[in-house]
This record gives structure tokens, C-alpha cells and sequence, in this order.
């Protein structure tokens, strides 16, 4: 019996020491040649390695912005040896969402590890800006002054009284709350068609951005009477007991070169608009 148990230790003993059958483990591990591929991200890249060492924020101008309806271009500087991919998203606000072609501007860069390629973030256009005045306006209205349809303004607060001049326009992002202003343009004899452009933004501007400029009269205070006068419904665009009270006469509107997008804020605020954007007429 004693000999039995030491030969069942001995053969235990030999078991735990042996060495790995090579063949029977072979489906364990990975072996040099079947070892997985380092992940694209942990590669070294030497567009990461740029974006490493340009940690300033690099000046440069605007090229290729080809695709205006993708809203997406290059930037080429000077600091860098190839040129860097920028999306209108990148933009800051206060700035042109549409870069032009030789625009200069300022940049943070950053790597994108899915395409291994650099672009360029937290834009920002360079050069003079003009401070302006600035209100909001819904869509439809904010067309029909800019395309010289709706030459007065109602509120039935005096947000203009005693403010005349030039000030910027501001698209709200909140369309008007109901249509009875297209009575009023039916009413004028115009066609749907005509109706229709009348009421749309040109391609590129959009709720939300600063499309113009625009220059008030002197804010006068409506009588009942006379803001039922047909000449008026006209003027403003809505019957009487749909406008406001206090009316300011549109004089002179200018389209800005390119869209400018800002936040809304309610009443009369300031907002500086680079001079490039700025139409002929201002300058």
C-alpha cells in the first residue's frame, strides 16, 4: 500500500513539472506573426506629433472653401507644413460661418485620430471690426425688411424711441407664431411665387446669424386711426390689431457680404462686426 501512494506522488510530482506540450497550446496566446495590429490611435503619426508641438495658436489665411453648402475648407499657415482641414462648426461665434478665400484668422490645432489628419478649432477671423447696435427679428420679417417689402417697423414697446440710425439685424432662430402677415400679402396682389421669395433668406444666410444693415427713422407713436390706415397695414405688413403700437420707418437696408452668427438677446444690444463683412455702402 505504501508503495502504491508513493508512486501515485511521484507520477502527481511529475505532472505539475512537466513542461507545455508546444502543440497542445497552441491555440492560446498569439504567436509574433498573428499578433493584432497596434490601433491606428497609438501609431506613431507625424500629424499628431505637429499637433503636439504647435501648441500656440498659429495664424493663417483661409484657401479652398469650395464647398460653401458643406460649410468646410482649409486653412494654410505659414508655422505649418501642410494645410489644415477646418469645419464652420470650428467657427466661433461673432464670426463668419463662411470662411472666403484668403480670410485671415486665428486657430487652436487639434488631431482627429479617426482620419489621422489635423484641423483647426476655436476660429476666429482677424482684422478691424465695426461696433453696431443690434435687434432681432423673426422670419418672415426680417426678409421683408431686408428685401425693402416691409418699410416700417411696429412694437408696442418704444424700443426705438429716441435711437435712430444704423443698426445691425438679427435673425431669431423662432419663426413668427402664425401667418396672418401672408393675408396682408395676398391682399397686395402678390403670388404664392412671389410670396415665397419674399419670405426666404439667400442661400448661406439663416436664422441666427446678422444679415444686415439697417438704418431707422424717428420712432413715432401710432394713433388707432392711423394704424389702421391701409398705406400702413402695408408698410408693416400686418393689420392694426396686429401691430404693435409705437412705429419706425425703415429708410435704407444693406445685405452683409457674408452671414455673421451670433446668440439673440432681447431688446437693443452691441455687437462688433469685422469690416470684411461689412457692405460697400458702410465702409
Amino acid at each position: 500500500m505504501n508503495f502504491l501512494i508513493y508512486i501515485h506522488c511521484l507520477l502527481n510530482f511529475l505532472r505539475r513539472t512537466r513542461k507545455p506540450n508546444r502543440a497542445r497550446n497552441a491555440g492560446h496566446g498569439h504567436s509574433v506573426a498573428s499578433c493584432p495590429a497596434i490601433p491606428a490611435h497609438q501609431q506613431p503619426s507625424k500629424c499628431r506629433e505637429e499637433c503636439g508641438q504647435k501648441r500656440q495658436r498659429p495664424h493663417g489665411e483661409s484657401q479652398q472653401w469650395r464647398k460653401p453648402f458643406r460649410r468646410y475648407g482649409f486653412i494654410t499657415s505659414e508655422t505649418l507644413d501642410r494645410d489644415v482641414f477646418v469645419h464652420s462648426s470650428k467657427i466661433l461665434p461673432n464670426n463668419p460661418t463662411i470662411l472666403s478665400t484668403e480670410d485671415e484668422v486665428s486657430f487652436f490645432l487639434a488631431y482627429d485620430d479617426a482620419k489621422d489628419r489635423l484641423y483647426a478649432e476655436k476660429v476666429e477671423l482677424l482684422g478691424d471690426r465695426t461696433m453696431f447696435k443690434c435687434f432681432s427679428m423673426s422670419q418672415p420679417f426680417a426678409s421683408l425688411l431686408m428685401k425693402n417689402h416691409k418699410t416700417i417697423e411696429s412694437r408696442n414697446s418704444n424700443l426705438f424711441f429716441q435711437s435712430k440710425g444704423l443698426f445691425a439685424l438679427h435673425v431669431g432662430r423662432k419663426p413668427w407664431k402664425d401667418s396672418k402677415y401672408r393675408d396682408v400679402l395676398i391682399s397686395q396682389g402678390l403670388t404664392a411665387s412671389q410670396i415665397s421669395d419674399l419670405c426666404s433668406l439667400p442661400d448661406d444666410f439663416a436664422p441666427g446669424d446678422i444679415v444686415g444693415i439697417v438704418e431707422l427713422g424717428e420712432t413715432w407713436l401710432g394713433t388707432y386711426e392711423e394704424r389702421g390706415q391701409p398705406k400702413i397695414e402695408s408698410a408693416v405688413v400686418a393689420a392694426r390689431e396686429d401691430m404693435g403700437k409705437f412705429l419706425t420707418p425703415i429708410l435704407r437696408t444693406y445685405w452683409l457680404k457674408r452671414p455673421l452668427t451670433v446668440p439673440g438677446k432681447p431688446g437693443i444690444w452691441e455687437v462688433s462686426i469685422p469690416n470684411q463683412l461689412l457692405p460697400d455702402e458702410i465702409e
